[in-house]
């Protein structure tokens, strides 16, 4: 056989293999959600899918202002934010789901909750970072698309132990004065191996948390939870921290925050406390 009809075999060989036996890629290759992420494209996507709840927000009553408990001071602040905005082209959540999915792996089979998300946009925007339309789950205190649930992150009752694989949370911590009880919560909920991830940012002006769509305090007396104290926690239940950066970032109400990204993966076993009492 001579050099030649040597090469052109092995050629035939490879370009057999690359078309019906290709290597599997270890990173994100899907062309498709690459392109609906681009910005003008994913912005009228946005338009698109939240033209459809606009009706359920005009028929959704505000509570009365007598009523002050947490679910109402929600609705009122997220119903009358989706009323004078009703359209968003945030992107908060890509990063969050970027380090959640770190290394890329095949994510249809996992199932995502998304808490805090308010917006259906967040959900399809987990559909394009990999999630199975079927497997993405939102929650938040109230919500006008049936894809979210209504629940407090604080007692999720109607979710089952081990049922996620992913759980996210953005920008939604500061508003829970019991934040350990929602660290329970999620690793109650998310299957061995399965991970957490979300940010923590601290009010640097000592000032309450105030709505800027309903005039209203969500939280009356400023607070703040070291983040050693949360990384301290969920490390006794059992999570492995994977990810922590910090960055400065002026949030919605006006206050600048220091924000934390922390991801932790859940043990099978209890860890040893890295930390002393």
């Amino acid at each position: 056989m001579s050099g030649r009809q040597f090469f052109l075999r092995q050629f035939v060989s490879a370009l057999y293999r690359a078309l019906f036996h290709p290597a599997k890629s270890p990173s994100d290759h899907r062309l498709f959600a690459r392109l609906m992420m681009k910005p003008r494209i994913f912005d009228v996507y946005g338009l698109i899918v939240q033209s459809f709840d606009r009706r359920r927000i005009l028929k959704t009553p505000l509570p009365d202002a007598s009523d002050q408990s947490a679910a109402a001071l929600a609705i009122r602040h997220n119903l009358k934010q989706i009323s004078n905005k009703f359209v968003t082209t945030s992107r908060r959540v890509e990063p969050i789901y970027q380090i959640a999915t770190t290394p890329w792996r095949d994510l249809r089979n996992e199932k995502i909750l998304i808490i805090g998300c308010r917006n259906v946009l967040e959900l399809h925007q987990a559909k394009f970072a990999g999630f199975h339309w079927d497997n993405i789950v939102g929650l938040d205190l109230f919500s006008i698309n049936p894809k979210i649930k209504s629940m407090n992150m604080e007692q999720m009752d109607g979710i089952e132990d081990e049922t996620f694989d992913v759980v996210t949370m953005v920008n939604t911590l500061e508003y829970s004065l019991k934040p350990h009880q929602v660290f329970s919560e999620v690793v109650r909920i998310l299957r061995p191996g399965g991970r957490f991830v979300f940010t923590y940012g601290r009010h640097m002006e000592e000032k309450a948390v105030v709505s800027s769509a309903s005039g209203e305090n969500f939280v009356d007396t400023p607070h703040y939870y070291p983040v050693a104290a949360h990384v301290k926690h969920l490390h006794q239940n059992g999570m492995q921290v994977f990810w922590h950066d910090e960055i400065s970032k002026e949030n919605s109400v006006g206050l600048i925050q220091a924000n934390h990204r922390l991801g932790f993966i859940k043990q099978a076993v209890l860890l040893d406390p890295p930390f002393a009492d």
